[in-house]
Protein backbone atom coordinates (compact mmCIF):
# COMPACT_ATOMS: atom_id res chain seq x y z
CA UNK A 1 0.00 0.00 0.00
CA UNK A 2 2.75 2.63 0.30
CA UNK A 3 4.92 1.36 -2.61
CA UNK A 4 1.73 2.15 -4.48
CA UNK A 5 1.02 5.54 -2.83
CA UNK A 6 4.46 6.59 -3.46
CA UNK A 7 4.86 5.49 -6.99
CA UNK A 8 1.33 7.18 -7.93
CA UNK A 9 2.56 10.27 -6.32
CA UNK A 10 5.89 10.30 -8.10
CA UNK A 11 4.66 8.96 -11.18
CA UNK A 12 5.94 10.59 -15.08
CA UNK A 13 2.00 11.32 -15.24
CA UNK A 14 1.52 13.60 -12.49
CA UNK A 15 0.68 16.63 -14.41
CA UNK A 16 -1.60 14.51 -16.55
CA UNK A 17 -5.81 15.69 -15.96
CA UNK A 18 -6.94 12.80 -13.13
CA UNK A 19 -10.18 13.14 -16.10
CA UNK A 20 -8.21 11.69 -18.12
CA UNK A 21 -6.47 9.13 -16.88
CA UNK A 22 -9.47 8.09 -14.93
CA UNK A 23 -11.24 7.89 -18.53
CA UNK A 24 -8.52 5.98 -19.91
CA UNK A 25 -8.32 3.15 -17.66
CA UNK A 26 -12.08 2.86 -17.06
CA UNK A 27 -12.80 3.25 -20.70
CA UNK A 28 -10.27 0.15 -20.99
CA UNK A 29 -11.43 -1.97 -18.43
CA UNK A 30 -15.23 -1.83 -19.51
CA UNK A 31 -14.05 -2.84 -23.19
CA UNK A 32 -12.15 -5.75 -21.48
CA UNK A 33 -15.17 -7.12 -19.46
CA UNK A 34 -17.32 -6.39 -22.15
CA UNK A 35 -15.27 -8.37 -25.03
CA UNK A 36 -15.23 -12.64 -25.36
CA UNK A 37 -11.42 -12.82 -26.78
CA UNK A 38 -8.88 -13.60 -24.70
CA UNK A 39 -6.38 -11.86 -27.33
CA UNK A 40 -7.70 -8.58 -26.52
CA UNK A 41 -7.51 -9.26 -23.10
CA UNK A 42 -3.92 -9.78 -23.19
CA UNK A 43 -3.45 -6.48 -25.67
CA UNK A 44 -5.32 -4.41 -23.01
CA UNK A 45 -3.05 -5.96 -20.46
CA UNK A 46 0.05 -5.07 -22.99
CA UNK A 47 -1.15 -1.69 -23.61
CA UNK A 48 -1.90 -0.90 -19.11
CA UNK A 49 1.41 -2.05 -18.42
CA UNK A 50 2.97 0.15 -21.16
CA UNK A 51 1.12 2.88 -19.58
CA UNK A 52 1.69 2.30 -16.12
CA UNK A 53 6.06 1.81 -16.98
CA UNK A 54 6.71 4.19 -19.37
CA UNK A 55 5.08 7.42 -18.89
CA UNK A 56 4.19 6.13 -15.70
CA UNK A 57 7.75 5.50 -14.85
CA UNK A 58 6.71 2.27 -11.93
CA UNK A 59 9.57 0.41 -11.90
CA UNK A 60 9.36 -2.97 -13.43
CA UNK A 61 10.01 -5.01 -10.42
CA UNK A 62 7.60 -3.61 -8.07
CA UNK A 63 5.08 -3.80 -10.93
CA UNK A 64 5.44 -7.66 -11.59
CA UNK A 65 5.29 -8.07 -7.38
CA UNK A 66 1.97 -6.21 -7.34
CA UNK A 67 0.64 -8.56 -10.22
CA UNK A 68 2.12 -11.42 -8.10
CA UNK A 69 -0.93 -11.83 -5.71
CA UNK A 70 -3.58 -11.48 -7.90
CA UNK A 71 -1.79 -13.75 -10.38
CA UNK A 72 -2.30 -16.38 -7.62
CA UNK A 73 -5.61 -15.90 -6.59
CA UNK A 74 -6.97 -15.91 -10.33
CA UNK A 75 -4.85 -18.62 -11.56
CA UNK A 76 -6.43 -20.64 -8.57
CA UNK A 77 -9.71 -19.48 -9.24
CA UNK A 78 -9.50 -20.55 -13.12
CA UNK A 79 -8.20 -23.62 -12.36
CA UNK A 80 -11.76 -24.12 -10.21
CA UNK A 81 -13.59 -23.11 -13.17
CA UNK A 82 -11.56 -25.43 -15.80
CA UNK A 83 -12.73 -28.82 -13.41
CA UNK A 84 -15.97 -30.84 -13.76
CA UNK A 85 -17.06 -33.68 -11.59
CA UNK A 86 -19.30 -36.28 -14.07
CA UNK A 87 -20.14 -38.87 -13.58
CA UNK A 88 -18.83 -40.86 -16.57
CA UNK A 89 -15.38 -40.43 -18.06
CA UNK A 90 -14.78 -38.09 -20.23
CA UNK A 91 -12.65 -34.57 -21.01
CA UNK A 92 -9.18 -34.30 -21.98
CA UNK A 93 -8.59 -35.30 -18.66
CA UNK A 94 -10.24 -37.85 -16.82
CA UNK A 95 -9.34 -39.20 -12.73
CA UNK A 96 -11.53 -41.58 -10.88
CA UNK A 97 -12.96 -39.51 -7.34
CA UNK A 98 -14.89 -41.74 -5.49
CA UNK A 99 -17.42 -42.34 -7.17
CA UNK A 100 -17.29 -39.57 -9.81
CA UNK A 101 -14.85 -37.83 -11.94
CA UNK A 102 -12.45 -34.85 -12.19
CA UNK A 103 -12.19 -34.00 -15.36
CA UNK A 104 -11.25 -30.98 -17.72
CA UNK A 105 -12.96 -30.37 -20.77
CA UNK A 106 -12.08 -28.54 -24.07
CA UNK A 107 -15.56 -26.25 -23.01
CA UNK A 108 -14.42 -25.76 -19.60
CA UNK A 109 -10.33 -25.18 -20.60
CA UNK A 110 -11.77 -22.32 -22.88
CA UNK A 111 -13.30 -20.70 -20.44
CA UNK A 112 -10.88 -20.89 -18.17
CA UNK A 113 -8.62 -19.51 -20.02
CA UNK A 114 -10.84 -16.62 -21.16
CA UNK A 115 -11.45 -15.55 -17.51
CA UNK A 116 -8.08 -15.81 -16.77
CA UNK A 117 -7.13 -13.49 -19.61
CA UNK A 118 -9.99 -11.19 -18.91
CA UNK A 119 -9.25 -11.13 -15.46
CA UNK A 120 -5.75 -10.14 -15.47
CA UNK A 121 -6.42 -7.32 -18.17
CA UNK A 122 -9.11 -5.62 -15.97
CA UNK A 123 -6.15 -6.19 -12.84
CA UNK A 124 -3.70 -4.41 -14.96
CA UNK A 125 -6.05 -1.47 -15.88
CA UNK A 126 -6.68 -0.79 -12.21
CA UNK A 127 -3.06 -0.73 -11.57
CA UNK A 128 -2.72 1.34 -14.26
CA UNK A 129 -4.50 4.07 -12.57
CA UNK A 130 -3.63 3.31 -9.16
CA UNK A 131 0.16 3.91 -10.61
CA UNK A 132 -0.40 6.63 -12.17
CA UNK A 133 -3.23 9.03 -10.19
CA UNK A 134 -2.78 9.89 -6.71
CA UNK A 135 -6.27 9.17 -4.84
CA UNK A 136 -6.69 13.07 -4.50
CA UNK A 137 -6.97 13.75 -8.31
CA UNK A 138 -9.73 10.65 -8.34
CA UNK A 139 -11.65 11.92 -5.60
CA UNK A 140 -11.41 15.29 -7.23
CA UNK A 141 -13.06 14.05 -10.45
CA UNK A 142 -15.47 11.96 -8.04
CA UNK A 143 -16.29 15.57 -7.12
CA UNK A 144 -16.87 17.00 -10.37
CA UNK A 145 -19.23 14.28 -11.24
CA UNK A 146 -21.10 15.56 -8.54
CA UNK A 147 -20.62 12.72 -6.74
CA UNK A 148 -22.02 12.90 -2.73
CA UNK A 149 -19.89 14.94 -0.56
CA UNK A 150 -20.34 12.72 1.97
CA UNK A 151 -19.03 9.53 0.03
CA UNK A 152 -15.96 11.97 -1.16
CA UNK A 153 -15.14 13.12 2.05
CA UNK A 154 -15.26 9.47 3.38
CA UNK A 155 -13.44 8.34 1.12
CA UNK A 156 -10.40 11.00 2.02
CA UNK A 157 -10.47 10.38 5.13
CA UNK A 158 -10.67 6.58 5.12
CA UNK A 159 -7.42 6.84 2.67
CA UNK A 160 -5.51 8.92 5.16
CA UNK A 161 -6.48 6.49 8.06
CA UNK A 162 -5.08 3.39 6.27
CA UNK A 163 -1.46 5.47 6.36
CA UNK A 164 -1.91 6.34 9.64
CA UNK A 165 -3.19 2.91 10.71
CA UNK A 166 0.02 1.09 8.77
CA UNK A 167 2.07 3.54 10.91
CA UNK A 168 0.90 2.41 14.08
CA UNK A 169 0.87 -0.92 13.46
CA UNK A 170 4.44 -0.94 12.78
CA UNK A 171 5.76 0.42 15.26
CA UNK A 172 3.13 -2.18 17.75
CA UNK A 173 4.95 -4.72 15.73
CA UNK A 174 8.46 -3.16 16.38
CA UNK A 175 7.92 -2.97 20.19
CA UNK A 176 6.26 -6.63 20.03
CA UNK A 177 9.40 -7.93 18.28
CA UNK A 178 11.77 -6.07 20.76
CA UNK A 179 10.28 -8.08 23.49
CA UNK A 180 10.20 -11.61 22.02
CA UNK A 181 6.88 -11.31 21.60
CA UNK A 182 7.68 -13.34 18.07
CA UNK A 183 9.38 -16.42 19.21
CA UNK A 184 6.94 -19.54 19.10
CA UNK A 185 3.62 -20.02 17.41
CA UNK A 186 1.44 -19.25 19.96
CA UNK A 187 3.74 -16.44 21.29
CA UNK A 188 3.33 -14.90 17.73
CA UNK A 189 -0.44 -15.35 17.81
CA UNK A 190 -0.98 -13.95 21.54
CA UNK A 191 1.07 -11.22 20.30
CA UNK A 192 -0.60 -10.25 16.80
CA UNK A 193 -3.79 -10.69 18.49
CA UNK A 194 -2.91 -8.04 21.18
CA UNK A 195 -1.58 -5.84 18.26
CA UNK A 196 -5.16 -6.02 16.79
CA UNK A 197 -6.62 -5.42 19.92
CA UNK A 198 -4.57 -2.08 20.65
CA UNK A 199 -4.80 -0.86 17.14
CA UNK A 200 -8.84 -0.93 17.51
CA UNK A 201 -8.33 1.30 20.13
CA UNK A 202 -5.55 3.84 18.79
CA UNK A 203 -7.58 4.19 15.91
CA UNK A 204 -10.58 4.90 17.61
CA UNK A 205 -8.55 7.67 19.56
CA UNK A 206 -6.67 9.09 15.91
CA UNK A 207 -10.51 9.39 14.83
CA UNK A 208 -11.58 11.59 18.04
CA UNK A 209 -8.21 13.59 17.52
CA UNK A 210 -9.22 14.11 14.04
CA UNK A 211 -12.46 15.20 14.75
CA UNK A 212 -11.51 17.45 17.40
CA UNK A 213 -9.23 18.64 14.81
CA UNK A 214 -11.47 19.68 12.41
CA UNK A 215 -14.02 21.13 14.90
CA UNK A 216 -11.17 23.50 15.75
CA UNK A 217 -10.68 24.55 12.23
CA UNK A 218 -14.33 25.34 12.02
CA UNK A 219 -15.31 22.39 10.43
CA UNK A 220 -19.58 22.97 9.33
CA UNK A 221 -19.81 19.30 8.02
CA UNK A 222 -18.32 19.60 4.98
CA UNK A 223 -14.60 19.12 3.49
CA UNK A 224 -13.00 21.77 1.19
CA UNK A 225 -10.46 20.93 -0.69
CA UNK A 226 -7.80 22.34 -2.62
CA UNK A 227 -6.74 21.02 -5.78
CA UNK A 228 -4.64 21.60 -8.38
CA UNK A 229 -6.65 20.78 -12.09
CA UNK A 230 -4.05 20.10 -14.86
CA UNK A 231 -4.79 21.68 -18.34
CA UNK A 232 -6.11 18.84 -20.81
CA UNK A 233 -4.18 19.52 -23.80
CA UNK A 234 -5.87 19.04 -27.75
CA UNK A 235 -3.09 16.56 -28.10
CA UNK A 236 -4.18 14.49 -25.49
CA UNK A 237 -8.12 14.04 -26.50
CA UNK A 238 -6.64 13.26 -30.19
CA UNK A 239 -4.05 10.33 -28.33
CA UNK A 240 -7.02 8.80 -26.25
CA UNK A 241 -9.08 9.08 -29.73
CA UNK A 242 -6.44 7.66 -31.55
CA UNK A 243 -5.68 4.71 -28.53
CA UNK A 244 -9.86 3.47 -28.66
CA UNK A 245 -10.26 3.56 -32.46
CA UNK A 246 -7.46 1.01 -32.08
CA UNK A 247 -8.89 -0.52 -29.31
CA UNK A 248 -12.04 -0.98 -31.23
CA UNK A 249 -9.97 -2.43 -34.54
CA UNK A 250 -8.33 -4.74 -32.34
CA UNK A 251 -11.17 -5.79 -30.74
CA UNK A 252 -12.95 -6.04 -34.60
CA UNK A 253 -10.62 -8.30 -35.38
CA UNK A 254 -10.02 -10.73 -32.73
CA UNK A 255 -13.98 -11.37 -32.61
CA UNK A 256 -13.72 -11.99 -36.14
CA UNK A 257 -11.13 -14.06 -35.64
CA UNK A 258 -12.35 -16.21 -32.76
CA UNK A 259 -9.35 -15.39 -30.72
Amino acid sequence: MLSIDYYAQQTGLGRWCGGYKLAITVGTLALCIATDSAAFSLAVLLCMAVLALGPGRAPVKQWAKLMAAPLVFVTISCAVVALSFPTTRRGLISLPFFSRYIAVTASSLHTAGLLFCRAMGAVCCLYALTLTTPSHQVIGVLRRLHVPALLTELMSLTYHFIFVLLDTQSRMHTAAVSRMGQNGFYIHLRSTAAIFANLFLAAMAKSSSVYSAMESRLYTGSIQFLEERPPLRPVQVAGAVAYFVVLLVLRRIFLLGGY
